[in-house]
């Protein structure tokens, strides 16, 4: 069903192939590995210092992209920090089609090994 369905667009299949990782670490992410991540991208854009909030501003700009429509399901800190919460994650996880994606990665992928071969 999978191959018909995305038959007219290979570009699209390549392009999941290719982020085969993501769609599946998408798929399998938690709230506590969210949080963890959100705050590591905050330590690393110099975010860790209360006063600035520059980089939660830009870890929060970051995650509204990566996730269109779901920015107004997390929640404001006051710091201006992006802290994940249950809401986000399940409307991030609600919007994307992942488990279509990974139904087509599981039809295309071992045949894309057998072709290598």
């Amino acid at each position: 069903m999978s191959k018909h369905r995305y038959a007219g667009n290979p570009h699209l299949v390549y392009a999941i192939v290719r982020r085969r990782a993501v769609f599946e670490g998408l798929s399998a992410l938690t709230l506590p590995q969210a949080r963890a991540h959100a705050e590591r991208q905050q330590q690393r854009a110099g975010g860790d210092d209360d006063s600035s909030g520059g980089g939660g501003v830009a870890a929060a700009a970051e995650a509204s992209q990566a996730s269109p429509g779901a920015s107004g399901a997390s929640e404001a800190v006051p710091t201006g920090r992006f802290v994940p919460n249950a809401a986000w994650l399940a409307a991030v996880k609600g919007e994307l089609p992942l488990a279509t994606i990974l139904r087509l990665l599981a039809a295309v992928v071992p045949q894309i090994d057998e072709l290598v071969r």
